[in-house]
């Protein structure tokens, strides 16, 4: 959107073996303030705030908990979101079953797993890296998930309304 900027670089480094390794960098900016757009931007955003923390990677730190009321939510809403359409992905590209084990160890809810995504009008795009939810045989696996979805499935986390 005009309001904002967003891309993925893919960095190819050839390490000797049988294989390389790919590292993806998102960039995510939002134009007039020139500030990186974080995932806690978008939760932020989603509740209607605007975001006032440290623009890290990282999870919110307990001295600031009373601002991240919610954001473990959130982080649960994206996670049960995503598990399922990624292995819908999975299976689609490998005609297998991923490792649950794996798919699940790689969507736990922190913002770790979900650091790599770009954004298309009110739509995120994920991607895992290698070795994330599956092997490297499997790529870096790509889903598409609206926040709209995200957004109500926390809220119906937080009222206690069926999902």
């Amino acid at each position: 959107t005009p309001q904002r900027f967003s891309a993925l670089l893919e960095i190819y480094a050839y390490t000797g073996g049988a294989h390389g390794s790919t590292t993806l960098v998102p960039i995510n900016v939002d134009i007039p303030s020139g500030t990186e757009i974080l995932l806690s931007d978008l939760w932020k955003t989603s509740q209607g705030g605007v975001a006032a923390e440290p623009k890290t990677h990282a999870e919110p730190n307990a001295r600031a908990e009373s601002d991240w009321a919610g954001w473990n939510e959130w982080l649960r809403a994206l996670s049960e979101t995503a598990r399922p359409l990624l292995a819908a992905e999975l299976k689609r590209t490998s005609g297998a079953s991923p490792d649950a084990d794996w798919l699940e160890e790689g969507t736990l809810p922190a913002a770790a797993n979900f650091r790599i995504f770009t954004l298309k009008g009110d739509t995120l795009i994920f991607r895992f890296a290698q070795y994330q939810v599956a092997p490297y045989s499997s790529g870096m696996p790509e889903i598409t998930i609206p926040l709209e979805a995200v957004r109500q499935l926390a809220r119906s986390r937080k009222t206690g309304a069926p999902q």
